[in-house]
C-alpha cells in the first residue's frame, strides 16, 4: 500500500524527515553551529556578492555568517538598499583569544558605565571608519552616521543598539536602519550578533535586541581540530 502511494506521488509519506536548516562557521579551533532563525536563508546568487563586500568593508572585525530574509531580491538593485539581515562577527584582535562568557559580560558592563567608552560611541569615530572602509571596496562614498549605544546587559549578551543612517549619494540611496546587537561569548570564543531591519521607531530597536538573544542562544560549539 506504501509503495502504492508513493507512486502516486505522495512523497512525504515515504521520505525521512528533512534535517532542520542550518549554519555553520568556525573561529580560533572552535566549529559553531546554529538552526536558521524562521525565515531567513543562508546567501545565494547575487546575495553571496553582496554578502563578501559588506563584509569586506569592515576592517576592525571578521564576518563569519550573514543571512537574509529567504524571500529577499536576488538582484543587486534590490539588495542594495536591503534594510533586514543578520551578521555574526568578531572583532580581529578578539579570534584566537580564549574568553569566558561570564568574563566578557563583566567586562564590558564595566566599559559601558565609563564615559570615556560613551563619549568614543558618540565621538562618531567608530561610522566614519566604517564608511570608509566601505566606501573602499565600493569605489565611491557612503556615509554612514546614527545614535548606537549600550543598552545593559544580562546573562547572556551586553546589549547596543540605536539607529543608523546610510547615505550613498552615487547611487541616489538612502535609508535608515534598526539595529539589535548582542555581545557574547561561546565556546570560549567572543562574537556579536548584529540584527538588522527597519528604522520604525524605538520599538524596533527593543525587538531587535530580543531577536539577537534569542539567536545567540541557540549556537552550540564544539572543538575542532
Amino acid at each position: 500500500m506504501l509503495a502504492a502511494l508513493c507512486l502516486l506521488g505522495a512523497a512525504a509519506l515515504c521520505a525521512a524527515p528533512a534535517a532542520a536548516a542550518e549554519a555553520t562557521f568556525r573561529m580560533g579551533g572552535v566549529g559553531f553551529r546554529l538552526p536558521l532563525p524562521a525565515g531567513y536563508c543562508l546567501p545565494r546568487g547575487l546575495q553571496v556578492d553582496i554578502a563578501q563586500l559588506v563584509a569586506a568593508g569592515d576592517n576592525g572585525n571578521v564576518t563569519h555568517l550573514t543571512l537574509f530574509p529567504c524571500d529577499a531580491p536576488l538582484d543587486g538593485a534590490g539588495l542594495s538598499s536591503q534594510k533586514d539581515y543578520i551578521l555574526i562577527k568578531t572583532p580581529k584582535p578578539a579570534l584566537i583569544i580564549p574568553m569566558g562568557r561570564e568574563e566578557l559580560l563583566k567586562g564590558l558592563g564595566e566599559a559601558f558605565e565609563n564615559p570615556a567608552f560613551t563619549q568614543a560611541l558618540n565621538s562618531g569615530q567608530l561610522l566614519e571608519d566604517a564608511s570608509k572602509g566601505v566606501g573602499e571596496v565600493l569605489g565611491s562614498k557612503v556615509d554612514l552616521s546614527g545614535d548606537v549605544a549600550p543598552r545593559g546587559k544580562d546573562d547572556v549578551c551586553a546589549y547596543l543598539g540605536g539607529t543608523m543612517a546610510v547615505a550613498a549619494p552615487a547611487q541616489g540611496r538612502s535609508y535608515t536602519l534598526a539595529v539589535g546587537t548582542c555581545v557574547t561569548a561561546i565556546g570560549g570564543r567572543m562574537m556579536a550578533i548584529y540584527w538588522y531591519g527597519p528604522d520604525e521607531g524605538p520599538a524596533s530597536v527593543a525587538r531587535l535586541l530580543v531577536r539577537a538573544k534569542d539567536l545567540a542562544r541557540t549556537i552550540t560549539s564544539r572543538p575542532e581540530p
